[in-house]
């Protein structure tokens, strides 16, 4: 192979939520993977064996979608994005082309064309539902089926993938919609997150004058958080309610940390070396 060239998501917001497994845990499964042969430019499409199931099909200069377990992805070309199925990859799946696309999580996607309402649809391309008319911007589901939103009047919002509001965009940010939680804010000023649960129901806060967050979304009932202002300053993890758990008093580092997330109860940490270690859910 020339390259793996992995097609990064294409959202239809720049907010990015995981998409990964009912528990949140990291999305680098795949079932099929887009790929360029060292034979030739066109891409082709490969299953998780490496069988080539797909052969030099897409234009070199085309952007494909990563691949859902269902088999559906965007082709993005000439400006426009195409649904297309690795079950009948010479034809789009529907005759519509769009602006902008989010890649599928949870079986659906978003997508939009300019001038008209932004929609949630299928992985068979069928709309399920027209986001209101105020909605400007939706970003990428997760694997639970919620999505953050954000209205002409910059407040933000959830809902699901059926395009219910669950929460009304009345927030003035919102880092991330995991596990059924939401951490927002009401006002910019405020000096904590509110930490939401799906009926918009104040379960907890996380103050940002005593902390900083590692991890912005929570990662089998737990976030990672440092010390506000420590900059080399050890890993805490708290609670869904924002109690503090424990310490982690090896992993140090100047840097936010991406691996800051828990797998199977395990999370994996470095230090201010860069050496790495691992850590129990105690």
């Amino acid at each position: 192979m020339k390259q793996w060239q992995l097609a990064g998501c294409l959202l239809v917001a720049v907010l990015a939520l995981s998409g990964c497994d009912k528990k949140q845990k990291p999305d680098n499964n795949f079932d099929y993977l887009a790929v360029q042969m060292s034979k030739g430019d066109l891409w082709s499409i490969i299953d998780k064996d490496g069988k080539e199931v797909v052969k030099e099909e897409y234009p070199t200069e085309a952007v494909l979608s990563r691949i859902s377990s269902e088999g559906a992805f965007w082709v993005w070309h000439n400006g426009k994005y195409q649904l297309y199925n690795v079950s009948s990859p010479k034809k789009p799946v529907i005759d519509d082309e769009f602006t902008r696309a989010t890649r599928f999580v949870a079986g659906v996607a978003v997508a939009s064309r300019p001038n008209e309402q932004i929609r949630i649809i299928d992985t068979e391309g069928r709309t399920i539902a027209m986001l209101g008319k105020d909605i400007k911007r939706c970003s990428l589901f997760n694997a639970d089926g919620h999505a953050i939103i954000t209205n002409t009047e910059n407040k933000m919002g959830v809902i699901d993938k059926q395009g219910n509001v669950l929460i009304g965009p009345v927030m003035e940010q919102i880092n991330s919609v995991s596990e059924g939680l939401v951490l927002a804010k009401r006002d910019a000023d405020n000096n904590e997150y509110m930490i939401l649960n799906m009926k918009g129901e104040q379960v907890g806060k996380i103050s940002t004058e005593k902390y900083d967050l590692l991890s912005t979304s929570y990662s089998e009932g737990k976030i990672v958080v440092r010390d506000a202002g420590d900059y080399e300053g050890c890993f805490i993890v708290l609670d869904k309610t924002g109690k503090r758990l424990f310490d982690i008093k090896k992993a140090r580092t100047r840097y936010y940390a991406p691996s800051s997330s828990y797998l199977d109860g395990f999370m994996a940490f470095n230090n201010e070396d860069e050496e790495w270690g691992v850590a129990d859910e105690r």
